[in-house]
């Protein structure tokens, strides 16, 4: 297993490089998923409980690889390379792979949302989506995903009722339901509804200028924390 994670590892450093253009080949990230594939199927030939939950690859190997880290990096390459059918297949591929007993393949499926409904594939998109809510009547990304169907399948109304169920007349834009009142945002300006637009723009600026200020502190605090851990003597200026 240890050549295995070595490959592994020297495959994804490459494709790092090439994000940032110093590696030309775009084939190293397909070879890095297969790397890992290896890596799975030859760990579950060993033990055959090896590895069932996603997380387990980067716990039981002390965070050293970035499993995780480097899957979500990939999936985004694909989206941005608009590579949407291979973003799908590989989002099952992975599905399909662990048990999700611990967690849930949410990020997934999100995936495998929006590329539909990027490639106006309304009607699979709407499919998915309300199948997917069914399973998962609580999971924010599903809810998400429903409200962004709907709106493109012309389905006001109901795209106005999952919102209901995650935003109130006097709630608040937070880090927990902010990606719905985006979604909201859109669904009320398709559908003309500029009250509510309004009301959901003014909230969502309102929490990107609470986050704002948030890490301005965050920022000036470690600063200070910083100044005051240097001596004076070490000042180049004294």
């Amino acid at each position: 297993m240890k050549g295995l994670w070595k490959k592994f590892d020297r495959l994804t450093s490459k494709c790092y490089a090439n994000l940032v253009g110093a590696d030309v080949n775009a084939d190293v990230w397909d070879k890095a998923y297969e790397a890992l594939g290896g890596i799975i199927h030859e760990g579950r030939e060993q033990n055959s409980n090896y590895a069932r939950e996603l997380y387990l690859l980067d716990d039981e190997t002390d965070y050293e690889h970035d499993v995780c880290g480097w899957l979500e990096d990939y999936l985004d390459y694909l989206d941005a390379g608009r590579q949407y059918e291979k973003l799908r297949k590989i989002c099952v591929e992975l599905m399909g792979l662990f048990q999700w007993k611990e967690e849930s393949p949410s990020d997934f499926r999100f995936y495998i949302a929006s590329s539909l409904g990027v490639e106006g594939k309304t009607e699979e998109a709407l499919a998915f989506c309300e199948d997917w809510y069914k399973k998962e009547s609580g999971n924010v990304l599903g809810a998400t995903s429903l409200i962004y169907a709907r709106t493109a399948a012309g389905d006001f109304e109901g795209a106005n009722q999952i919102v209901e169920q995650y935003i109130s007349e006097d709630g608040s834009c937070t880090d927990e339901n902010d990606i719905v009142y985006i979604a909201a945002e859109l669904l009320y300006k398709v559908s003309g509804n500029k009250k509510a637009e309004k009301r959901i723009s003014q909230a969502i600026q309102k929490y990107e200028k609470e986050v704002e200020a948030y890490f301005s502190d965050v920022d000036e605090s470690a600063l200070d924390f910083c100044l005051d851990d240097i001596d004076d003597a070490d000042l180049p200026f004294n």
